[in-house]
């Protein structure tokens, strides 16, 4: 059976869901908003886990990232308060707080291009 790739976006507007909704569905990909709190909502299910996390910096506490189950996945940070480890910086875009939605679409779309760590 195979799995649906998914991005979730996490404490972002839910104008970057629906831009992303908009771009990446046709393309077979889904995409999932979750508030901060809510992660259980795909790390207790294995075949939800995303291949691309999208991760509003501003709206997170810095003391709650990275969060251990997130090792390994493919992620854009939105905003400059989170500052990622050299070894996972291949894994990892950085977009600015104020960011265009082409700058986040091909940012997502390099990652996933990236081999699965």
């Amino acid at each position: 059976m195979e799995t649906m790739q998914r991005v979730l976006v996490v404490d972002g507007l839910s104008e970057t869901e629906e831009v992303l909704r908009q771009v990446f569905e046709p393309r077979g990909l889904q995409v999932q908003r979750i508030r901060q709190g809510h992660r259980s909502d795909w790390t207790d299910n294995p075949t939800a886990v995303p291949q691309v996390i999208v991760l509003n910096a501003e709206n997170v506490p810095a003391s709650t990232l990275p969060a251990p189950e997130w090792d390994g996945i493919r992620r854009v940070v939105i905003g400059g308060r989170i500052r990622v480890p050299e070894e996972r910086a291949d894994n990892c875009r950085t977009l600015p707080a104020l960011f265009q939605y082409g700058e986040l679409v091909s940012a997502i779309e390099c990652l996933l291009q990236q081999p699965a760590a």
